[in-house]
Parts: structure tokens; C-alpha cells; sequence
């Protein structure tokens, strides 16, 4: 069993979202990262104000590439550790119909469990639910669901920390968020400036007034994490490339 120990932050919001003003001091930094950004400092991230670090084992069933390095990175500079999984069980050229994808969702989370045991993961370990170009779901909302939910339960009793990783649009259209939300927690990704490069500081962590902000403001008690932006600043955190995902944390 693994033992988690989470920073509380208990996040209250104005009528338009907004984060009270004496909570916003309280609002924490994490960064997600994989082999796109090629390398990583983890001492350099910590020095601008980072505290978790949520590293990409693998896609469907490849690890990546710098599992090891970056995780260790993040370790030996005292940065809390999580994981998160791109999974495929959902594509059609994947899964040919629901039965096959309950199956391979349970197989990828089995093979996402034997990565997570060669790091100290101290957060929570995502399930990464998303589209690729090119690619296409033949599983309705119901469906889909249950494929993440026998996925989820799969990394909950094998002793971690699981949360659903999705952008706001797929979450609002494409499961049933309200049921997934009675057990799991959320980590919710929505580019509200899109085109813009964004560092922590320019915004405060607080949903904007747009439709899916309010939509996300509809499910703040479950969101713990906001991926508000994949743009700019890497070097500033000791990633390479340029482009950088930057979340809120609300835990």
C-alpha cells in the first residue's frame, strides 16, 4: 500500500468562480511531462515554484521513453511524484466494440501498474482519456464509462491515487461525468487562451467566465487539477523544447 500524504487546500468560490483572494496564496504548481520535452531538470522546476510533477509511464502499452530519468529527477529534488497513462482501449482500431474494450482497459491498467512499480509515486497516477488525430471512439457514453471506471478500480485497489484525466469538452460529451465524479476525482484540461503562452502567474487559478469554465465551475468539487495551458515557458521549469503543460492544483 502506498501512502499518500496531500496538502489540503480547501478552495472556495465567488458567485463568476472566482478563488477567494486570501485562498489564492495557497494555490500550488504541478507541471506534466514526457518524452516530448526531451529532457528535465527537476531542481530548476522546484526553484520556480513547482511542487508535483506528473511524469507519462507510457502510451497504450510502450513506456515512455523517460519514465526513469525524469522521475527520478523529480525525486531526488524533493518534488511530489505522479503518473499518468495514455490509453487507447477506447480507440475503434484498437477495441472493435464494447466487450473488447472493458478488456483492454483492464490490460492497460494491469501494464500501467507494473511502471508505476519501478518509481515512488507520492500523488495521484492518471488515466489520460483523449483522441488522437486519426483516430475515432465506436463506444458510447455509458460505455466508456464503464471502461474507465474498470480501470480506475483496477489502480484504486492496486493502493494508489487514481484521477481521470480529460479535456472539457470530452469529459462533457463523451462520458458520464456525474457518475465518474461519485468516485473519482477529476483532472480537467481546458486552454481557455489558446495562442498565448502562459507561465503560472498570469492568471489565479480561477475558472474563467466562458462556457466551459462554467461548466468546469459545475464540477469544481471534483476537479483537483486545471491543465490551463500547453504553451511556452519549459525552459523556465527545466524541460526542453519550447511548449510546457502547466495545471493548477487544487489539493
Amino acid at each position: 500500500m502506498i501512502l499518500l500524504i496531500l496538502f489540503t487546500v480547501a478552495f472556495s468560490f465567488g458567485h463568476d468562480g472566482a478563488l477567494v483572494n486570501s485562498e489564492l496564496n495557497a494555490l500550488r504548481y504541478g507541471i506534466d511531462i514526457s518524452s516530448w520535452q526531451s529532457t528535465f531538470d527537476g531542481s530548476k522546476a522546484k526553484a520556480n515554484g513547482v511542487k508535483l510533477v506528473i511524469c507519462r509511464a507510457g502510451h497504450a502499452l510502450n513506456k515512455d521513453k523517460c519514465w526513469e530519468a525524469f522521475t527520478a529527477s523529480a525525486l531526488k529534488n524533493g518534488l511530489e511524484l505522479g503518473a499518468y497513462h495514455f490509453a487507447t482501449f477506447h480507440f475503434t482500431d484498437v477495441s472493435k466494440d464494447y466487450t473488447t474494450a472493458l478488456a483492454n482497459a483492464k490490460n492497460q491498467a494491469n501494464w500501467f501498474l507494473s511502471i508505476l512499480k519501478t518509481a515512488k509515486i507520492n500523488s495521484y497516477v492518471a488515466l489520460d482519456f483523449e483522441m488522437e488525430n486519426g483516430h475515432s471512439m465506436n463506444l458510447n457514453a455509458a460505455q466508456a464509462t464503464e471502461c474507465i471506471l474498470a480501470y480506475m478500480n483496477i489502480i484504486k485497489n492496486a493502493g494508489y491515487k487514481p484521477i481521470l484525466y480529460s479535456g472539457a469538452s470530452m469529459l462533457y460529451s463523451s462520458v458520464n461525468v456525474t457518475k465518474i465524479m461519485q468516485q473519482y476525482p477529476l483532472w480537467c484540461a481546458y486552454y481557455f487562451k489558446y495562442g498565448t503562452a502562459m507561465d503560472f502567474p498570469m492568471w489565479d487559478g480561477s475558472f474563467p467566465n466562458t462556457t466551459w469554465g462554467k461548466r468546469m465551475q459545475a464540477w469544481k468539487s471534483s476537479i483537483k487539477m486545471w491543465q490551463f495551458t500547453s504553451e511556452g515557458y519549459a525552459k523556465k521549469y527545466g524541460c526542453g523544447g519550447t511548449n510546457l503543460d502547466k495545471d493548477y492544483l487544487y489539493f
